[in-house]
């Protein structure tokens, strides 16, 4: 819609329009954000870890958005001292090792490709 703006008034004009699609973007950027780390809680309680079933139940994000950025964080809220020690494995009491379950890695890496590219197919609609 077109809207007849006096010379005086362009610049207040040109900014209205700019906060608008910030606001757009911003509301789009966590969004999007939110929708990945979801999906990516999902695919960490579903991975095959042992018989940890419990471990696997507590995967849970939290999302935190400010002006500037949205931020997700993903962890285990039932059992966060066990990340590090199943993904990675560990020295047993007795010697020898435990059998590492790489199952943070793959989706970390799944994201880290997957948020950008969805941002971008979602921002030049």
């Amino acid at each position: 819609m077109s809207k007849k703006i006096k010379p005086g008034g362009l610049a207040a004009a040109i900014n209205d329009i700019l906060e608008d699609y910030s606001e757009s973007v911003e509301e789009t950027v966590a969004d999007t954000v939110k929708g990945v780390a979801k999906k990516a809680v999902k695919e960490l309680k579903g991975a095959k870890v042992g018989n940890a079933k419990k471990y696997q139940k507590g995967f849970t994000s939290k999302i935190e958005t400010t002006r500037y950025s949205t931020e997700a964080v993903i962890y285990n809220a039932k059992a966060p001292g066990l990340t590090h020690l199943l993904e990675k494995g560990h020295a047993k009491r007795n010697g020898g090792r435990t059998t590492a379950f790489e199952h943070i890695a793959p989706v970390e890496s799944e994201v880290v490709k997957e948020l950008p590219d969805e941002l971008e197919r979602k921002l030049q609609k």
